[in-house]
């Protein structure tokens, strides 16, 4: 009867210890979902204020300045559509990850010329954007919504 109780117990362990890795995944789920989004309101603000701001006459270096914050809407919607289909797409994974990189290895080329890293919003950038290759990486944040992990 000894051997019975140990196999209840280790089964039961199992499930809880499954379950904690699911609420796990969930949360890591959570984060990579708010770091796509991160990437599009930081584009948003990028482009519909800092930009009329900086730039108050339409010129050629105000479409350039636009086109960066047009760059982070689009790897944010990356991010979103690979957390949403690298089940059934996977290629969408490997485009966001390589997406994420291109975006990273640019910004921290940009702060290392311009030495933007100085101020908080250049290193919250080059934070999200290293939070975003990590995830775009990482096999435990391929979850979705459901509770299911990704293939």
């Amino acid at each position: 009867m000894a051997w019975f109780a140990r196999l209840v117990a280790h089964r039961h362990r199992s499930r809880k210890e499954e379950e904690g890795h699911v609420r796990a995944g969930r949360s890591i789920h959570l984060f990579d979902l708010a770091t796509g989004w991160l990437f599009v309101i930081i584009g948003s603000v990028h482009n519909f204020v800092a930009a009329p701001s900086l730039y108050p006459k339409l010129d050629a270096s105000a479409l350039w300045f636009v086109s960066a914050g047009m760059l982070l809407w689009l790897v944010g919607a990356l991010n979103l559509l690979r957390l949403r289909y690298a089940a059934i797409a996977p290629g969408v994974r490997r485009v966001s990850m390589s997406a994420n990189i291109v975006v990273t290895v640019y910004c921290a080329t940009y702060a290392a010329v311009t030495h933007i890293y100085r101020t908080s919003q250049g290193l919250f950038l080059l934070a999200v954007c290293l939070c975003a290759v990590v995830l775009s990486a990482s096999r435990s944040a391929q979850i979705d919504g459901a509770g299911q992990r990704s293939k």
